[in-house]
């Protein structure tokens, strides 16, 4: 059986001052191997991009709780789809 999870790390500072990133995992049999990190296109200082994750599927949602797109600290959330 194959799972889908992912570990989030909202506070990472890979690409700027907790800006965040989520990585996604994939199980098979009992070993987990990460397949992908996803960090947004627009992520600037304290976005906290992956605060939350969910995966349906091929899919997956993060949200982006301090993006300053439209406002300050509105929020954002970023759909994501599997390919291949």
């Amino acid at each position: 059986m194959m799972m889908t999870k992912a570990q989030t790390a909202y506070a990472n500072n890979l690409h700027g001052s907790d800006i965040g990133a989520a990585y996604i995992f994939k199980r098979t049999g009992t070993t987990w191997s990460q397949t992908a990190q996803l960090t947004p296109t627009d992520g600037s200082s304290s976005d906290n991009f992956a605060y939350d994750v969910s995966i349906s599927g091929n899919y997956a949602i993060v949200g982006s709780t301090n993006d300053d797109d439209i406002d300050s600290n509105c929020g954002s959330a970023y759909l994501y789809q599997r390919d291949g």
